[in-house]
């Protein structure tokens, strides 16, 4: 999961664009390494955590998994040289709507891969 604000690779009428997950409906398609999918946004309101700071205002839950090389791996072992703070934010988790285990994963603007909730 990761704070509003962070941008999001989803489907538009050029391919692509980077928006961020705070400005998206609640079903929208999402692309990733494996195509274009339905997804699911999942909303976490009030949320308190020792977040994994991103830059520019951007926290990653520190429950979130991304992917490291080829592995999948806890965000605090990927990012363990990021500062942590704790604190209480909306934070967001996309669902990739796909009974295919290699689709449920979401690219982030700051290339970071995320596991789908």
């Amino acid at each position: 999961m990761f704070t509003g604000k962070v941008k999001v690779k989803v489907a538009s009428d050029s391919g692509f664009d980077f928006r961020a997950l705070d400005s998206l409906s609640q079903t929208f398609r999402i692309v990733n390494e494996t195509g274009t999918h339905d997804a699911e946004l999942c909303v976490v309101r009030n949320y308190t955590d020792h977040a994994i700071y991103l830059g520019r205002g951007n926290y990653c839950a520190s429950s979130s998994v991304i992917r490291a090389g080829s592995a999948w791996v806890a965000a605090t072992a990927g990012l363990r040289f990021n500062p942590r703070m704790k604190i209480t934010k909306t934070f967001y988790g996309i669902r990739v709507l796909s009974d295919r285990p290699e689709d449920r994963h979401y690219v982030l603007s700051d290339k970071l891969i995320a596991q789908s909730a």
